[in-house]
């Protein structure tokens, strides 16, 4: 879960950054292939400090930046789902603390997920800390898992040894 000890509630984050590597990892082929269907949208937008593991995500971010995401129930078609998450230790923002929180949610994919991550036809990306959040206190990386092709997922991917 999200942890916001260190923030005050008027002073709260209002973005988080994907990772750049979303678009070339799939979730630009998700967002092409969800473009045109009618669950697009349906789903209850959560703020993406809000985020909890096994939630699953209904389409992919529009944007490099985040505020919030259509959070689903797994059961229903969906894109993504959240995995893991944790506090950066870092004493100061970095341009590569993305690349860093990418090899840590690929650390945690296989406890997750079942099988090792290059075996799997699944894929991680962070939800990480804006630069904007960051100087607001928000050192919490969400680790997202979707499909390697962009794939709708109609269940959750915990366990599923895909």
């Amino acid at each position: 879960m999200l942890n916001f000890q260190d923030l005050s509630s008027s002073h709260r984050p209002t973005s988080r950054t994907v990772c750049a590597a979303l678009s070339a990892c799939g979730f630009a082929v998700a967002a092409s292939m969800l473009a045109g269907c009618s669950f697009l949208g349906s789903g209850n937008d959560t703020s993406a400090f809000d985020l909890k593991v096994g939630q699953c995500i209904e389409a992919p971010p529009e944007d490099e930046i985040v505020e919030s995401l259509p959070v689903v129930e797994c059961s229903e078609p969906h894109v993504g789902e959240v995995m893991y998450d944790y506090e950066i230790d870092a004493p100061e923002y970095s341009e590569s603390l993305s690349d860093e929180a990418t090899v840590e949610c690929a650390k945690h994919f296989e406890e997750y997920v079942g099988v090792p991550l290059e075996a799997s036809q699944l894929d991680v990306a962070p939800l990480s800390p804006s630069e904007d959040s960051w100087k607001e206190g928000d050192r919490v990386v969400s680790c997202l898992i979707f499909h390697e092709t962009g794939q709708t997922l109609n269940q959750s991917v915990r366990d599923s040894k895909m």
